[in-house]
């Protein structure tokens, strides 16, 4: 299976009973590991966004696909104030839902990307257990990081 809108999956339904879970787990993981991000999340908020998604209803800037039957990918499409000629996919949240490999999905998420016209894909590891470890694995598909985040909590 290559890249399905969110809406069309025919696991959502599963997928999202088991959301308040899987994010605990994601969460818990990325805390294991001294990361606070997911602590800034609104878990229930983040939820709702995704069953809408999954119900096919549009939410303004936001699109969702299954890669490969195995990663959720949330994302946005647009022109970043810096590079405004250029159409750029933005990951929002990326998170395996299923069995297949990595690149596979990141195989599939080129092919959308293209066909949306962009020049430049952005993922980021600020949910992943282990930084290092994803962006190796992006690294083997032709990512690189380029920066980095830096946070205050006031």
């Amino acid at each position: 299976m290559a890249a399905v809108t969110f809406h069309e999956y025919p696991h959502r339904g599963e997928l999202m009973k088991r959301a308040p879970e899987i994010m605990d787990a994601v969460m818990r993981r990325s805390a294991g590991k001294g990361k606070d991000w997911g602590g800034r999340l609104d878990v229930e908020g983040a939820i709702a966004v995704a069953q809408a998604l999954a119900n096919g209803q549009e939410i303004a800037g936001l699109e969702a696909y299954v890669l490969n039957n195995s990663h959720l990918l949330i994302f946005s499409i647009g022109a970043p104030w810096y590079a405004f000629r250029e159409v750029w996919l933005i990951e929002q949240f990326f998170i395996r839902i299923g069995r297949g490999p990595l690149d596979a999905a990141l195989h599939d998420l080129d092919i959308l990307a293209r066909d949306r016209s962009a020049k430049r894909i952005v993922m980021a590891t600020s949910l992943a257990a282990d930084d290092s470890a994803l962006g190796r694995l992006y690294g083997r598909n032709g990512y690189r990081p380029d920066s980095t985040q830096h946070i205050k909590d006031l």
